[in-house]
């Protein structure tokens, strides 16, 4: 070619065979006085590959010429792996022990309940709001704390869409009680 590059002789109609020979080293390290079995095991695969190809021959007068050809592939090929075996003593035959290492890990949780406080007095249950400094929201004081799981919903106790839970508080009985005595003690007056 023109750029320098050199290609094989091109050789048609022609028997062409080659037999490739590869050896592998086959390597384990074993202690004195051990073996271990390998078996080799190989694939031999046979194919019969046709061809055909359309071949243009240029002359030097910008003549050409095509010829359609056929042909025919034949590769036998076979491919070898080694698979090795337990490791065992050539005395009395019996199989090497492996060593694993096994990793255990232990978690201790201590957990301390603090005293009980006293109960509220009435003004505090009375009151429901309180007074927060906007810093206590910002701030996670929750480290080094186990906290519970979140509670389970009841499923008796809920509605589709999460809209209707019965209060634990009695409000609701407030609010009632609110409502039907204010028209009543409206229509004495």
């Amino acid at each position: 070619m023109s750029d320098g590059t050199v290609f094989p002789q091109i050789e048609w109609a022609n028997p062409f065979s080659e037999e490739r020979k590869e050896l592998y080293k086959l390597e384990k390290y074993l202690e004195p006085g051990t073996a271990c079995n390998v078996t080799l095991r190989g694939n031999n695969t046979d194919r019969d590959v046709q061809y055909t190809a359309k071949l243009i021959t240029y002359y030097k007068d910008n003549n050409s010429r095509s010829r359609q050809m056929r042909g025919e592939r034949i590769e036998n090929t076979v491919e070898v792996e080694a698979i090795y075996g337990e490791i065992y003593y050539t005395v009395n035959n019996t199989v090497v022990p492996t060593t694993t290492t096994t990793t255990t890990t232990t978690t201790t949780t201590t957990t301390t309940t603090p005293a009980p406080t006293q109960a509220p007095s009435s003004l505090e249950k009375e009151d429901v709001g309180m007074i927060m400094d906007s810093n206590d929201i910002l701030v996670d004081n929750s480290e080094g704390m186990v906290k519970a799981p979140p509670m389970k919903e009841d499923i008796n106790r809920s509605v589709v869409g999460g809209l209707g839970s019965k209060p634990e508080n009695g409000a609701n009985t407030r609010i009632i009680c609110f409502t039907l005595f204010v028209p009543i003690i409206a229509l004495l007056l």
